[in-house]
């Protein structure tokens, strides 16, 4: 009679280690499950036919107050509230407010994806009620269009910080937010991308419209006045955030496809150039330094990006060290 083989009596170690290979495997497997159930958690939800009606109805509100300000504009947005739609009621009725509510870290964060959807779903209502250039379509037929789309999640993030900010600009004609500082690495942003549409979409909405009318009044003690008021983010003035090395993309705005990037660099160049000629027309000489050698006025880089080229090459070679 032959011998009893036994790998377990002759090969104790390996044994062992398949046993720990196994528990390994299974311990993959378990996280696998997890994480799909995570994913599945977080897939894009189902809008009843009752939200997008809401949905519709309040984008409808909007096209007629775009500032969605006043209680009974309050009021009547609430009375559309569903489940599914209740963070975005939440982010519209604080958008209206002239108080801190518009500032509130709570709607400043990265939402998800299914809120982000939600608004943009308002924005093409919003946008099919105004061209003057397309057919008017049932707002309905347009909520369904855009809800069934793959849209990309930058685009979704422009607009609503675009939409939001509205909000925070109306609060900055008064108040004072330089204590507010958004620290970008813990708002839910994924990357330097959409930290960046954050950061522009702030410094556009808050600094350069006003900036601008200010240039043409000639109102440089203004226009110092005012940055004074900014927003700080990671715990610095505005100009000192640079954190612009992601690749450039096309996104649509209204009915016309820009270059994400390079419309916003020359925004903001044309931004802190206007705030460094108003610092030094007013003798802050030591507030224009802080903010030239700080941004990307002094960075060759990025000249590119500004209309005004030929100035920010004359400055660098005056102020270079």
């Amino acid at each position: 009679m032959l011998p009893t083989f036994s790998i377990k009596k002759c090969f104790p170690g390996f044994v062992l280690y398949w046993s720990q290979i196994n528990a390994q495997i299974m311990r993959t497997i378990l996280s696998l499950m997890l994480i799909c159930l995570v994913f599945a958690g977080k897939a894009q939800q189902k809008l009843s036919e009752k939200d997008l009606v809401n949905l519709v109805a309040i984008s409808e509100l909007y096209s007629s107050n775009m500032n969605t300000q006043g209680e009974q504009l309050a009021k009547s947005v609430d009375s559309l509230r569903t489940p599914a739609l209740s963070n975005f009621v939440n982010a519209f009725i604080a958008t209206g407010r002239t108080d801190t509510a518009a500032i509130n870290l709570r709607f400043q964060r990265r939402p998800d994806n299914n809120d982000l959807k939600i608004w943009y779903i308002l924005r093409d209502i919003h946008y099919n009620n105004v061209s003057k250039t397309k057919t008017k379509r049932p707002a309905l037929e347009v909520a369904k269009e855009t809800f069934a789309k793959n849209i990309d999640e930058r685009w979704l993030l422009i607009n609503y910080y675009y939409r939001i900010h509205n909000g925070m600009a109306m609060l900055f004609n008064d108040a004072d937010l330089s204590n507010y500082n958004f620290d970008l690495d813990q708002m839910g942003f994924k990357n330097d991308t959409e930290k960046a549409i954050f950061y522009f979409s702030i410094t556009d909405r808050l600094l350069r419209g006003r900036y601008m009318v200010l240039k043409s009044m000639k109102n440089d003690i203004r226009i110092s006045e005012v940055s004074k008021k900014m927003v700080k983010f990671n715990g610095k003035p505005y100009y000192h955030f640079m954190q612009f090395a992601f690749p450039d993309f096309e996104y649509w705005g209204f009915e016309t496809p820009e270059q994400y990037r390079k419309q916003n660099l020359d925004y903001l160049m044309n931004t802190l150039m206007i705030q460094f000629i108003a610092n030094m027309g007013t003798g802050d000489r030591k507030v224009a330094e802080e903010l030239y050698y700080n941004s990307i006025l002094s960075q060759p880089a990025y000249f590119e990006y500004g209309n005004a080229q030929e100035s920010l090459k004359a400055l660098y070679e005056k102020w270079k060290k």
